[in-house]
């Protein structure tokens, strides 16, 4: 696995990550970029986020030094990269997106939407009002985290985190970034979110394409939080929260792919630019 990472991250588009050190004047920092983001997703996805953890795994774990080349970033610097490049690793849900479709294992004939709870991470020693209390305790009861999953081989092709305690009206941004992310053929649905459940009901047919729905995402929220570990953000802040969630459901993706082309014919890379 952790050569698999090392090969398909060095052909990912990184220059929104390089390029801020070719600017700086002062030259790369002490840790190449390509092995930090290595790290990174590799720890993504075996389900260890956390930078402390990341650095305890890089002086026990064979696979992290590996990847790491016998480098110990402690875990600031760890935690000061993933700062850093926030958005830029966000987009690397993307890039192994596209990977998995070239690959065969996105088909886009049935797409499933639901979403599951995920704990936020709150501080327990913080100091506030009895008001302001209130207004935390109903945030730190967790996110919203929606994704839409292919059904051929239950890759994620869209996520989003909402602080929405329903399900309700969040199919029509993942339909949107499906679009975005290459799906041209779908649509904005054209009924409303109130009565969007109920149509695939109408028709026999219509109930069992809408029963597969738990047979395909369930799966994915379970291998992330029972198979990987992952049931609470180490991150805060709406938008830092989506990004984390979209690097989970890359280590998802990652996982998915690495196991079809450990059982099938090599996977060809593309050259990175």
């Amino acid at each position: 696995m952790a050569y698999f990472v090392s090969d398909v991250v060095e052909n990912l588009d990184l220059k929104p990550i390089l390029s801020v050190y070719e600017a700086e004047e002062r030259g790369f920092p002490p840790y190449h970029p390509v092995m930090m983001t290595k790290v990174l997703v590799y720890g993504c996805c075996i389900g260890v986020a956390s930078s402390r953890k990341i650095e305890r795994r890089l002086v026990e774990d064979v696979a992290f030094r590996v990847l790491a080349a016998n480098n110990t970033p402690d875990f600031r610097t760890i935690a000061d990269f993933r700062k850093r490049h926030l958005k830029a690793l966000r987009r690397l849900f993307v890039e192994i997106l596209r990977l998995c479709q070239e690959s065969g294992l996105v088909k886009l004939g049935h797409v499933a939407l639901d979403g599951t709870k995920m704990k936020a991470n709150g501080s327990k020693r913080k100091a506030m009002s009895y008001e302001r209390m209130g207004e935390e305790e109903k945030r730190l009861q967790g996110y919203n985290c929606q994704a839409a999953v292919d059904g051929e081989h239950q890759i994620v092709v869209a996520a989003e985190v909402v602080q929405q305690t329903n399900d309700s009206g969040q199919s029509v941004p993942l339909i949107e970034q499906l679009v975005a992310h290459g799906a041209p053929s779908l649509r904005r649905p054209a009924w409303t979110p109130a009565t969007s459940a109920a149509i695939p009901l109408r028709t026999k047919r219509g109930h069992a394409v809408y029963s597969r729905r738990k047979a395909i995402v369930e799966p994915v929220f379970g291998q992330i939080k029972h198979g990987r570990g992952v049931r609470q953000f180490l991150l805060r802040g709406i938008e830092k929260v989506r990004a984390e969630w979209a690097l989970i459901c890359m280590g998802h993706n990652l996982l998915k792919l690495w196991r079809v082309s450990a059982t099938g014919p090599p996977l060809l890379l593309p050259a990175a630019a």
